[in-house]
Order: structure tokens, then sequence, then C-alpha cells
């Protein structure tokens, strides 16, 4: 449906049969976003590439991914804390839930601004907060934010699974999430994974 509708806009339309045609494109786009996230949901327990891994080069990692495009949305990435820090984790799967996080971060400040990044160690177990200074999320839906297909963006703009895969992993990790906000004063996500046992093989 998607590619026969992008064919559709690349020739002269009448513009009420174009607006319903973007229509269409947009709504299948959307479709096909629910039925990737609805495959990730079922597969995120699936993990079998575990491995020793710094979690401050994974961050670095996907920092480097998304940078440019953050600047050009006026928004800056100010990191802190630890230089390194080993967990035993799926990479592919971390990276996912970064990249989500600093996604919605971005999402969260139309006119740009600030993400911190601080990561630490705190009894035994490796620490990532991420804040931005975004919108904020109002009290009253902040407990159902993990829920699948839960989304406070507006229609058609997420997917209502990204925060739940999120969720699911860390979870899968042996490890907790946990968000605090207030409306105007931003967002913050804080990640705990259990540190990486000594003595064991570390991933390039």
């Amino acid at each position: 449906m998607v590619g026969y509708s992008r064919l559709l806009l690349e020739k002269p339309l009448d513009p009420n049969v174009r607006e319903k045609v973007e229509k269409i494109a947009a709504s299948g786009e959307r479709c096909r976003k629910i039925v990737e996230g609805v495959l990730l949901f079922s597969r995120q327990r699936e993990g079998g590439k575990r491995r020793t891994l710094d979690l401050s080069g994974l961050i670095d990692r996907v920092i480097g991914i998304g940078e440019y495009q953050w600047r050009m949305h006026n928004v800056r990435i100010l990191r802190s804390g630890l230089q390194a820090a080993m967990i035993v984790g799926d990479a592919d799967q971390l990276e996912q839930v970064l990249l989500n996080l600093f996604s919605n971060a971005v999402d969260a400040m139309p006119r740009g601004g600030r993400i911190r990044i601080r990561l630490d160690r705190e009894d035994g177990r490796v620490v990532v907060e991420i804040a931005d200074e975004g919108c904020g999320i109002a009290p009253e839906i902040l407990d159902r934010i993990f829920d699948p297909f839960f989304s406070t963006k507006d229609i058609g703009k997420g997917t209502g699974l990204g925060l739940a895969i999120s969720y699911g992993i860390i979870k899968d990790h042996g490890g907790d999430i946990l968000v605090r906000s207030q409306p105007g004063l931003g967002t913050t996500f804080t990640i705990h994974l259990p540190d990486a046992p000594e003595g064991q093989p570390t991933s390039v």
C-alpha cells in the first residue's frame, strides 16, 4: 500500500486526490511502524548475543549515530561521569533503548535545548541518566508511559511501543528503568544495570 501510494504521488494529481493519497501513504507508514514495533516487542527476549561490553563506548556510538541530526534541531549533548562502565548485555538491544530515549528527548524540545547524559556506578550497578529540558510529562499519565501503545505524541507521530520495548529490554537484562518529570521543566530517564562480573571476556 505504501509503495503504490508513493508511486501515485510521483504523478500529477488533482489536489484533492493528492491529499487523500498522502493520507493513505501516512497511514500505511504508521501501520508499517506498528507492525515492526510489535515484532520487536515479541522478540525482545530472544537476545542471544550478550557479551561483556563497555556501556560508555556504546553511549558514544549512539551519540555518533544521531548527533548530526540532533544538531540540526539545535540540541546539544552534554556527557558527564564515568569514562568506562562494564556490563553484560546485548549491544544491539541496548543501542535501541538509548536511541529511543535520545529521540524522545529531542522530540520533547522542538525549539532545541540540552540533553544531559550521566554515567555512574551505585551499589554494584551501572547507572545511566538521560535528562532533557523539554515539555515534561503530566503527573496523571506518568505511570502509563511504559504501557504498550500508549503515546504522548500527536496522532501519527508515534506507535506507543518504543518505551514499552525499552522497558522490556532493560528488565530482561536484570535492570530497571525509571522516569521522573515535571511539566515545563523536562524529563529524566534513569537506567540501572548490573555491573559485569570480574574476569569475563570483553566484546570489542
